[in-house]
């Protein structure tokens, strides 16, 4: 997996690009929790004993043909808070995507990241494939929007 990052004022766009194809059906599950794509966003917080300030991710609809796109809130303690969309575009069968505006992750400056895939069904650790590899992170530099 690898992850590219475009930087206008707004929106912030994330590509994940994957080793392999796949469809939106591919994160569904029968049994276990469902597949996803996900971006760890650290703005405030800093990364390793912390979790992420925010998510943002792209599952599947109940559908099976289509995606959603989120940006989640992340305090620990508490349930996930959906605070805004994001679009999810596709340019290969390989990646996804995400669009979403900087005022959903609070305008930071700075943002360190990590991308990480969860296989459909399976609820471990063993089953999330993280880039770059676990425990470390990368950092973007936010132009801020006006």
């Amino acid at each position: 997996m690898h992850v590219s990052f475009t930087r206008p004022a707004r929106p912030i766009a994330i590509l994940l690009g994957l080793a392999a194809p796949w469809l939106p059906r591919d994160l569904l599950a029968r049994r276990g929790p469902p597949g996803s794509f996900c971006l760890r966003l650290w703005t405030r917080s800093k990364p390793g004993a912390t979790p992420p300030d925010y998510l943002v991710c792209v599952t599947a609809r109940a559908d099976g043909e289509t995606t959603r796109g989120s940006v989640l809130r992340v305090r620990a303690g508490r349930p996930l808070q959906r605070v805004a969309g994001a679009r999810v575009g596709r340019t290969s069968q390989s990646d996804a995507t995400l669009r979403f505006s900087q005022a959903a992750i609070g305008r930071p400056g700075i943002v360190r990241f990590a991308a990480e895939a969860t296989k459909a069904g399976c609820g471990g650790l063993a089953c999330v494939d993280t880039a770059p590899a676990a425990p470390r992170t990368a950092t973007l530099r936010v132009r801020r929007g006006t």
